[in-house]
């Protein structure tokens, strides 16, 4: 951290001026302006426990989605709503660098040695 900083102090999204960035239309931090700064601990410690809660469920929420798309019937309520279609591609590609280049190389005709080339290191390597 920062010295000086005090942890959990996020500071405002503003210009020199100490005007709001033009290209963001609300306060990043607190976009309703929700956040009194009367408010006893107790009452901030309560509210972002709420926060906190608010995004563990809505990533379980997410993930819910995810695991029901790669295995229909995972998640009773989803596929009883026929709410989410199998999905047969890989959620982490954009985050494996080299399946990424060697999905877009090997689909490519530039370059066809180099695709070949990659396949063939990819298909020797034992993950």
């Amino acid at each position: 951290m920062k010295e000086g900083g005090v942890p959990g102090k996020f500071p405002p999204f503003l210009d020199a001026r100490g005007e709001r960035l033009p290209f963001l239309p609300v306060n990043l931090w607190d976009p309703t302006n929700s956040i009194d700064a009367n408010w006893s601990e107790a009452t901030k410690r309560r509210k972002l426990a709420k926060e906190v809660n608010n995004g563990r469920l809505a990533m379980l929420g997410l993930l819910s989605f995810f695991v029901e798309s790669k295995t229909p019937g995972a998640i009773p309520v989803l596929s009883a709503f026929d709410v989410v279609k199998p999905f047969e591609g890989d959620y982490m590609l954009p985050f494996s660098y080299w399946d990424f280049l060697n999905y877009f190389i090997s689909k490519s005709n530039f370059m066809p040695s180099v695709a070949g080339a990659a396949e063939t290191a990819l298909e020797s390597t034992s993950w």
